[in-house]
């Protein structure tokens, strides 16, 4: 892009209500200890998740572009964090 992205922070998008929405939520509760701020949760209109017939949810863990998330998201602790929250966050799913 030629003009400077300011996007920052945590957002778990989902097309579909119902299934799809609930997994967002379940797993958006579980990211209150990164460090990067947490939106919640946010209809989005992408194809990754619109044409799905099975619940999906696309995670923006973070942008590359923005100084503060690419240095936390280039961490391994940040990796982590992430992949121990996105399992707490399909426990809670599955287990309601």
């Amino acid at each position: 892009s030629p003009e400077r992205n300011q996007a920052s922070g945590i957002t778990t998008y989902y097309y579909h209500d119902g299934a799809s929405k609930k997994l967002a939520r379940c797993l958006s509760q579980q990211y209150s200890n990164l460090p990067l701020t947490n939106k919640g949760i946010d209809f989005g209109d992408f194809l990754v998740i619109r044409d799905n017939t099975r619940p999906a949810v696309l995670c923006e863990m973070g942008y590359i572009n923005t100084r503060k998330d690419f240095h936390q998201i280039r961490r391994l602790s940040y990796q982590l964090k992430v992949a121990h929250d996105v399992v707490k966050g399909l426990d809670s799913y599955f287990a309601q």
